[in-house]
């Protein structure tokens, strides 16, 4: 009876912290939007604007992650692939993504899987193409057996040190890195990351589902 009681509770808190989280991109988007109407130059406009259009985005993104129990996986990569689309436009970079097809996921997996290809993701926008150049980021989601798949996110940016591992990385103090191992480790997955040849990094989870 107690860990059925204990995963009711997880399951409530949440759903309150996604309640809290739309109320708090709702109330985001709002301010930003008064301040917008305030605002005199064009360059302010343009760049509250942005800031609109990203929270927008984001609480879009949040929406579907709180709703993926009963979709495919590969529906839910689609869709934030395109998210992400919608808020870096002001950068040429391209997300190519190839999913296998039908792969339902449990709803502990899924939600981890998500939220460490959205840190993968805002890495590769923020350090891989930070000088302005264009790129492309490959997201590939396969299954290897009945029981096991993989996700990867490759880019075609800067890239790493040539020694550069996942441990190296969340010991220099990337926080959503050192976030990502835990939730991988939670799920029973592995998470590498590391240069990719001939450029650019590429990181790569190892799952059960």
């Amino acid at each position: 009876m107690q860990p059925e009681l204990e995963a009711r509770d997880h399951h409530l808190m949440l759903e309150e912290v996604r309640h809290r989280l739309s109320n708090s991109y709702q109330l985001v988007a709002a301010l930003v939007r008064t301040q917008l109407r305030a605002a005199s130059g064009q360059e302010a406009r343009e760049r509250l604007e942005w800031v609109v259009e990203t929270v927008t985005s984001l609480a879009r993104l949040q929406k579907s992650l709180a709703s993926l129990g009963g979709a495919t996986f590969d529906s839910y990569l689609h869709e934030a692939c395109a998210v992400w689309r919608d808020v870096w436009t002001h950068q040429d970079i391209n997300i190519e993504v190839d999913a296998d097809k039908g792969l339902q996921l449990p709803d502990d997996v899924a939600i981890n899987i998500a939220l460490i290809l959205n840190e993968l993701l805002t890495n590769c926008f923020e350090h891989a193409f930070r000088d302005g150049r264009s790129g492309t980021i490959h997201v590939r989601l396969k299954r290897d057996t009945d029981t096991v798949a993989h996700l990867t996110v490759r880019d075609d940016g800067c890239g790493l040190a040539p020694d550069s591992t996942i441990e190296t990385l969340a010991g220099q103090g990337s926080l959503g890195l050192s976030l990502s191992r835990s939730l991988a480790a939670g799920i029973g997955a592995r998470l590498h990351i590391g240069p990719a040849s001939p450029c650019g990094t590429l990181a790569r989870i190892d799952f059960p589902f």
